[in-house]
């Protein structure tokens, strides 16, 4: 069974999760504004290591000596669940730049992240974004662009493959919502 479907906005829909709430999946274009309407470069930092599929505290603690470049382009070597570590594509932009983003003494908080991603959301109209939701989208986009599951799994850190399909649709289950979508569309308009 397909999740449930509500609309948010014109053109964006939520997926129901099972354990209540909506999950917000956000196109290329969508993410590219959230970075670029950020305050400061610490912000677009972090928004940046969100939307490479980084967990919200990996992207607090990424650090740019774990930065390095090989025949794939520039990766970020991420130190995720369980101290498992695995290699993760970004942009060149994050070369020339020094993270861990520090306050007061130690790396930003999860909760700083959150407020950063939030007032990224509020200044594009998705108020009710989150870290997550940025991961879940460099997944969905990485599937819809061609790349295998497999490798979206392992940018993404995800250990199995029944946790990567809990949280995101495999190209082959696109078919069902473009169709939800046109039923939505029809009863909204």
């Amino acid at each position: 069974n397909p999740p449930v479907v509500k609309k948010i906005m014109p053109h964006k829909i939520e997926f129901k999760k099972k354990k209540g709430g909506y999950a917000v999946w956000l196109e290329p274009n969508e993410i590219k504004k959230l970075i670029s309407v950020t305050d400061t470069i610490d912000e677009q930092i972090v928004l940046t290591l969100l939307s490479r599929g980084l967990r919200c505290a990996e992207a607090c603690r990424a650090d740019s000596s774990q930065l390095f470049r090989d025949s794939r382009g520039l990766m970020l070597e991420v130190v995720g669940k369980n101290a498992l570590r695995r290699e993760v594509p970004v942009p060149d932009t994050l070369e020339m730049v020094n993270f861990p983003i520090i306050r007061r003494g130690t790396p930003i908080s999860t909760n700083t992240a959150l407020a950063w991603v939030k007032k990224a959301g509020k200044k594009i109209g998705i108020p009710e974004i989150s870290p997550h939701d940025l991961r879940r989208s460099f997944c969905q986009n990485a599937l819809r662009a061609g790349i295998p599951s497999e490798m979206v799994r392992a940018w993404s850190g995800h250990q199995s493959q029944t946790n990567f399909e809990r949280y995101y649709l495999s190209t082959s289950d696109l078919s069902w919502q473009s169709q939800e979508r046109e039923k939505l569309e029809k009863f909204l308009f």
